[in-house]
């Protein structure tokens, strides 16, 4: 007659396994048992817990002990971990990062943490891509795509995954989609009338950012980032290259703006840090009009400034926040047909061959651009 042996107490309290009648280390996960290793070696079962715990409670079969498998965690913890380099050395905004990892997050939310990146399908990817429209518009929807493309394409070239199978629907919407959005939305742009009622009514700070938004087509990000040394009051320009693009831009300001910004640096309160010594607007409490956290969250003094007097005015529609004051200045602008000192102004850069033989575009074209968007805005009170 066989003997039974006597199950073995646990190594210590909290031990998460118990010993089970066949001679294993067992714990019932989601109403099934699993066994993890001998009574004699309770370290190397307590490993193997550890190791497939995440899994078994997700649902889903732990891959093999010595299989060289990268989890969807995995590479997206490492793509993360590349981008953050290029940040610290300056190669890549705070608010770029920031759409990576928002991008990342949606995968692995819709997929799993602990999901095989090799093993997401091409079915996977259509129901990720309904994930995504059901979250957000066709622009939204491109971006989105194309950075969640941009994760797997460089895990292949990292050789940390295969060929990622994308199918052939995971794409970003049509044009013509992209086109019938654009039609049934407002005019993403502000009539002469309703900027001179916004600057009429704007204070000190919000007016300066008002008249560069329509002078020189910035965006909140230009204000945030332009420093004091780039603005010559003296000379009426201001040199600045597009931060996000590094594309050479001059700028010639209008009486109005120049005024506009003297009476700005006047009333310029002391940085809070030392860093923001040379930037030209801050805000009440010493901080950049603009600036993205850690966590991602943005604060936006320029937007909620743009808000409120919209509101107060009565002129707040959908889509036209401060960035519509820069599809102004390129609707007006296009009506000079001098798309090279467009450009020039804009911070685009221009690919034509063209461009190529084109060594300088003088000061005289840059002025008839900003004097046509200036004599649109104000009209017969132009002097």
């Amino acid at each position: 007659m066989a003997t039974l042996r006597k199950k073995p107490a646990k190594p210590y309290k909290d031990f998460p396994l118990f010993p089970h009648a066949c001679g294993q280390w067992a714990k019932k996960i989601n109403g099934r048992m699993r066994y993890f290793g001998v009574w004699a070696d309770p370290e190397a079962a307590l490993k193997e817990y550890l190791r497939e715990r995440d899994f078994l409670q997700a649902g889903l079969e732990p891959p093999p002990a010595d299989g060289d498998v990268v989890l969807l965690k995995d590479l997206c913890n490492a793509f993360l971990t590349s981008k953050k380099q290029r940040l610290d050395s300056g190669e890549l905004g705070r608010g770029t990062f920031t759409d990576y990892k928002r991008s990342c997050q949606l995968a692995l939310d819709t997929f799993g943490r602990l999901r095989r990146a090799e093993s997401i399908s091409p079915a996977d990817f259509v129901r990720l891509r309904g994930v995504i429209t059901d979250k957000y518009g066709p622009v939204r929807t491109g971006k989105e795509i194309t950075q969640i493309r941009m994760l797997f394409r460089w895990g292949e070239q990292q050789e940390l995954i295969g060929r990622p199978r994308f199918g052939g629907e995971f794409v970003k919407p049509s044009k013509d989609v992209m086109r019938r959005h654009r039609q049934s939305s407002l005019a993403r742009m502000f009539e002469a009338d309703e900027i001179r009622a916004m600057l009429d009514d704007a204070s000190c700070q919000l007016k300066a950012w008002l008249l560069l938004g329509i002078n020189c087509a910035f965006i909140q990000k230009d204000l945030a980032d332009l420093p004091r040394s780039a603005v010559s009051l003296e000379t009426g320009f201001v040199d600045f290259p597009r931060q996000k693009i590094a594309v050479e831009r001059r700028i010639p300001l209008w009486p109005e703006s120049i005024a506009a910004l003297q009476d700005s640096i006047a009333a310029r309160r002391e940085p809070a840090n030392e860093t923001d010594a040379d930037a030209f607007f801050l805000t009440a409490q010493g901080h950049r009009v603009l600036s993205m956290r850690e966590n991602g969250n943005r604060t936006d003094a320029v937007h909620a400034a743009m808000d409120l007097l919209q509101q107060r005015l009565g002129i707040k529609q959908a889509r036209r926040s401060y960035g519509a004051l820069r599809h102004t200045f390129r609707t007006i602008a296009d009506e000079t047909c001098d798309f090279p000192a467009i450009l020039r102004i804009m911070g685009y850069s221009d690919n034509t061959i063209s461009n190529t033989y084109r060594e300088r575009i003088s000061d005289d074209r840059l002025r008839t651009v900003t004097d046509h968007v200036r004599n649109w805005l104000y009209r017969d009170r132009t002097s």
